[in-house]
């Protein structure tokens, strides 16, 4: 089932009943996804802002920046290049709750530049604490011209609550993980790799991306335990008339000391319960 959301309307703070019924959105208003164990909250302008696996919220924010060559820098569906135009959200496996996104930016009309979102939330079942998160983004440029910007991700998870103690690191050039409280998450950006991480302490990367037009600083951590950020950067040029997508793939897991723990346990349980049958 598909639910085409609207552009641009003056709503606040409202959770949509989309699965049910098409509706108007702000880019301030968020939408929700929901597949088994995992539901995230979405809105245009910010981004995923919540992430529940098991009816724990492991992120604060993860949202994308931009700069187009000569432009200042901007969140996605903001600033001249780049504003929110349209979002659609399905069910593609069929089970409750939508589970895929497509938010739609940039110039709608043909001969344009603009950029698609598409994220797909996969749970899995209850209690097992794990979630995945596949993410699109694709730039395509219908000018006469070749298109120059900078692409940002950053990422604020909480995996050992408000004002954490967290670690992150860059474990390849691919790859950034985040562990705390028995959980784990792991960031792979398919293609292509980016050209500058950030690793920081809350929030000043969120700082340098609202208020300056410096790159990132390409740390990679280890960084930790705090309460830590991290940020992907990518440096751009899409040709006339063709398209350039960048794909990712999120995985948050408990740590696998936590799953040898949670495996005793369940082993443990089963024990009881013969001898008690016995």
């Amino acid at each position: 089932m598909f639910t085409r959301i609207g552009v641009r309307m003056v709503s606040f703070g409202v959770l949509l009943a989309v699965a049910a019924m098409a509706a108007p959105a702000a880019a301030n208003t968020f939408i929700t996804l929901d597949d088994l164990n995992s539901q995230i909250r979405f809105t245009p302008d910010e981004g995923v802002i919540g992430w529940d696996v098991d009816g724990v919220n492991q992120l604060k924010r993860q949202g994308f920046w931009y700069r187009l060559e000569g432009q200042a820098r901007a969140t996605l569906g903001n600033g001249s290049g780049l504003g929110f135009y349209d979002l659609m959200v399905s069910d593609t496996d069929y089970d409750p709750g939508d589970d895929t996104l497509t938010a739609r930016y940039g110039n709608p009309n043909p001969g344009g530049f603009g950029a698609v979102l598409t994220y797909f939330l996969a749970g899995e079942a209850a209690n097992n604490h794990k979630s995945h998160l596949v993410e699109n983004i694709a730039f395509n440029n219908q000018t006469a011209q070749a298109v120059h910007l900078q692409f940002y991700q950053y990422c604020d998870f909480d995996l050992s609550g408000p004002n954490g103690a967290d670690t992150v690191q860059l474990v390849n050039p691919n790859t950034m993980v985040q562990q705390g409280a028995g959980m784990r998450v792991a960031e792979t950006v398919v293609s292509p790799p980016p050209a500058l991480t950030e690793v920081a302490m809350y929030n000043a990367t969120l700082v340098k991306l609202n208020t300056t037009s410096a790159d990132l600083d390409g740390t990679q951590g280890p960084l930790g335990p705090a309460d830590v950020t991290w940020a992907f950067q990518w440096d751009l040029t899409v040709p006339a008339g063709q398209t350039i997508q960048i794909s990712k793939i999120k995985n948050v897991t408990p740590e696998p000391a936590t799953l040898t723990l949670m495996g005793l346990g369940l082993a443990a349980t089963v024990a009881g319960r013969r001898r008690r049958n016995a």
